[in-house]
């Protein structure tokens, strides 16, 4: 399966119950990098919108640029009272379509794995405006957590593709999982980083609806999912409190100018 097609069959889920970013997100970026009200962000698969919500908050203006069809529509729906400050682009993130030097800040949210890295740091070089950045960012559930440590062994029994290419380090290690990728793409490993804190609050069918919006989770026809509903209900009956657990998640942002980088002996800015 296409990374472009993995989230199709999962919109509904991930409408549902894929968590947001902190309010402070946005206004954040935006004084760290120096952008203005009206300012443009791309936002590099931005799928149901939520990566692209903090920064239409903020004050800029969003072009999300989303390859996946099911994705981009939930996203246009949801984004839809913001008006013009929002425009949806069907493209990948590696051809954006937008105009040279028209962006003074791309972002990814929790998207960053999927790209092409080469032919994302050509893009980038080519859409972003002079002195502007590129920030990744991820939600990271606080794996010392004892309900999050319960909840990574139900997702670990339930999903071979998780066990072996999911199962998240410990929060500091984040940055070794993506510096080879990062450093690639930014054209060196001088960025800047901060995080915030974040969490989620889920009902019974919340937390079903979280695990099954993960593209490592079963498929939605499959008796892996089956057992994998059951385990999350034992899960939610041993640790909600007032008929919700909670999810913290500490939300990891790295930023940087790009500086120019080379590729196959030739220089790329």
């Amino acid at each position: 399966m296409k990374n472009t097609e993995r989230f199709s069959n999962r919109v509904q889920a991930y409408l549902a119950a894929r968590p947001g970013y902190p309010d402070a997100l946005g206004p954040t970026l935006k004084r760290v990098c120096g952008l203005q009200d009206g300012d443009l962000v791309a936002d590099l698969g931005s799928g149901t919108g939520l990566s692209s919500l903090p920064f239409l908050q903020a004050g800029l203006c969003v072009a999300g640029v989303e390859p996946n069809a099911e994705m981009r529509a939930a996203g246009e729906a949801a984004l839809q009272p913001w008006g013009t400050q929002f425009r949806s682009v069907a493209a990948p993130a590696e051809a954006t379509g937008l105009a040279g030097g028209s962006v003074q800040l791309a972002v990814a949210g929790q998207a960053f794995h999927w790209f092409d890295k080469p032919a994302l740091a050509v893009e980038l070089r080519r859409i972003l405006a002079p002195g502007a950045q590129l920030a990744l960012f991820w939600n990271i559930r606080d794996h010392d957590d004892p309900f999050i440590a319960a909840y990574d062994a139900v997702l670990a029994a339930a999903s071979e593709e998780y066990r072996s290419t999911q199962l998240q380090q410990p929060d500091q290690t984040l940055e070794d999982k993506h510096r080879a990728s990062m450093a690639a793409v930014f054209g060196h490993a001088d960025w800047q980083r901060f995080k915030l804190r974040n969490a989620q609050w889920l009902d019974r069918e919340g937390l079903v609806q979280r695990a099954s919006s993960a593209s490592y989770s079963p498929a939605s026809d499959s008796a892996e999912l089956d057992v994998l509903r059951e385990a999350l209900h034992r899960l939610f009956d041993a640790h909600a409190r007032d008929g919700l657990v909670r999810i913290p998640m500490t939300t990891w942002v790295f930023h940087a100018e790009l500086r120019e980088t080379r590729t196959a002996g030739t220089a790329t800015r």
